[in-house]
């Protein structure tokens, strides 16, 4: 495995990795007590499950605190390059306030093709983090939202796992 130079990255990705695994094990053990594998007296499933969609959300959360951290460099970046262009901004700004909007959206546009990656994560984390927050009774969003949110998540991840250059690196 290639060295990490960068602390945050490093360590939001161990931490969400060791949460994601400790989500992963104590779901599996509470698939197993719902299978009847394991007696309801040696695990109690609903407090387990609890605690697995705990770490679930833990680990969402360090993802979703390095997305930001990835899009504040990004931003920090493009800022450091584009120094020269302030006066052409303050031109569009005197304009008409459609032409803005128009251009305003289409730096959206071009921003999420050159950072797919990060765009592709964020999307799916918050997807995620919506699930998390349902699961634990944090939020009481309706269950065709809920719905909604998983499948932008699956096909996210989806489309990050059909393309690997869409794939955030270091992954989570």
């Amino acid at each position: 495995m290639s060295t990490i130079s960068d602390d945050v990255i490093r360590i939001t990705s161990a931490l969400s990795r060791i949460s994601n695994s400790c989500f992963m094990v104590i779901d599996n053990v509470v698939c197993l007590q719902k299978l009847g594998v394991l007696s309801p007296t040696c695990v109690d499933a609903s407090y387990w499950d609890r605690t697995s969609t705990r770490f679930w959300l833990y680990s969402i959360m360090l993802s979703l605190f390095r997305d930001c951290y990835e899009l504040s460099k990004i931003w920090q970046e493009n800022k450091r390059v584009h120094k020269n262009t302030s006066a052409k901004s303050k031109q569009l700004n005197s304009s008409h306030s459609v032409t803005t909007v128009m251009v305003k959206c289409q730096n959206i546009v071009n921003f999420g093709k050159e950072h797919a990656d990060v765009c592709i994560d964020l999307i799916k984390n918050i997807g995620d983090l919506t699930m998390a927050l349902n699961s634990l009774k944090l939020t009481n969003f309706s269950t065709q939202f809920v719905a909604l949110m998983g499948m932008i998540s699956t096909t996210a991840s989806a489309v990050a796992q059909m393309n690997p250059m869409l794939k955030m690196v270091p992954s989570l």
